[in-house]
């Protein structure tokens, strides 16, 4: 899924989601279906970010993404 010079992949999800973007990105949050924040360990890449979450347990997911000012949130599952 893509928005606005991000693209978020792969949705459905196994061990790593990915960030790919031309912004510098000013943080990077992901929820559980509860609204519980989730550290999890994120990985600076080429054009983007890796995040590291194959200890999460399968279920819906709330990225959300914070850039220029503004916050995108995105609908991420895990399979």
């Amino acid at each position: 899924m893509s928005d606005e010079g991000l693209a978020i992949y792969p949705n459905p999800f196994e061990d790593v989601i990915r960030i790919q973007t031309t912004e510098k990105l000013d943080r990077i949050k992901l929820f559980d279906s509860q609204g519980r924040w989730l550290a999890v360990e994120q990985r600076k890449i080429k054009n983007g970010y890796s995040l590291e979450v194959a200890r999460l347990a399968a279920g819906v997911y709330v990225l959300d993404v914070v850039y220029s000012g503004r916050t995108k949130s995105f609908k991420v599952i895990k399979e």
